[in-house]
């Protein structure tokens, strides 16, 4: 049960940090963004338009972002970025709502590796984190706000919705002494819940009213001892 919390918990934040960095890279301008993501980072952006502006709304179409470390491309059909600079001169703060249309994750030299398992006992937190950034997994929308300000990061309302997949959750990062604060709930359709293995049906996920099943998570501390734990309870 430790192994699966500890687990839970690392991948929590990690699901909710990846959206916050790839926002704050394309959030500079385009062309600052592409050149950012593609040549100080391990991705790949590229996107057929981008409309708008940075000080209003924008929007990007068509973008594939290659990620080497999982082995997934995201397809995004459209992210629309909408920008409200009054917090900016009023707060101190930068305010984005984001919206990612028809995210579609597909192979990267990698194989669909959740469902080529299944029923071969899912037992680890491997498969979990396996159904989330699954090739072939289509997200329909991923909606969140991200707020940042010298004290600290934060994405709040994360949502990210597929057919079989549901993501909800804040997260927070304080700047001052790296500490995270994660408060997500996972959930899984019937029919995606019974490739699990017998533990995590038993200890992870429980039943909800609409048929679904879920597990919800809660962590504030420094993720540096959380990872730690992660990977010794998983040695």
């Amino acid at each position: 049960m430790k192994k699966i919390f500890a687990g839970l918990l690392w991948l929590a934040g990690s699901v909710l940090a990846f959206f916050a960095i790839f926002t704050v890279a394309i959030l500079s301008s385009k062309e600052i963004a592409t050149f950012a993501v593609n040549h100080c980072t391990e991705y790949h952006l590229t996107y057929s338009a981008w409309d708008g502006s940075l000080f209003g709304r924008s929007d990007v179409r068509n973008a594939n972002l290659q990620i080497p470390q999982k082995e997934i491309v995201l397809n995004i059909k459209n992210i629309v970025l909408q920008a409200e600079w009054r917090e900016l001169f009023k707060n101190g703060r930068l305010k984005l709502a984001c919206e990612l249309d028809d995210t579609v994750l597909s192979p990267l030299g990698g194989e669909n590796s959740f469902f080529e398992n299944a029923g071969n006992g899912n037992n680890s937190m491997d498969s979990i984190t396996d159904a989330l950034f699954d090739p072939g997994m289509k997200y329909d929308q991923i909606t969140f706000t991200l707020m940042s300000s010298a004290s600290n990061l934060k994405i709040t309302n994360f949502k990210a919705l597929s057919r079989d997949v549901r993501i909800e959750g804040n997260y927070s990062y304080f700047r001052e002494n790296g500490d995270v604060d994660v408060d997500i709930k996972i959930s899984f359709s019937s029919e995606m819940s019974e490739k699990f293995g017998e533990d995590i049906l038993k200890h992870v996920l429980s039943p909800d009213k609409d048929g679904w099943y879920s597990t919800s998570i809660k962590y504030r501390g420094n993720p540096v001892i959380l990872k730690a734990v992660y990977s010794f309870v998983l040695s």
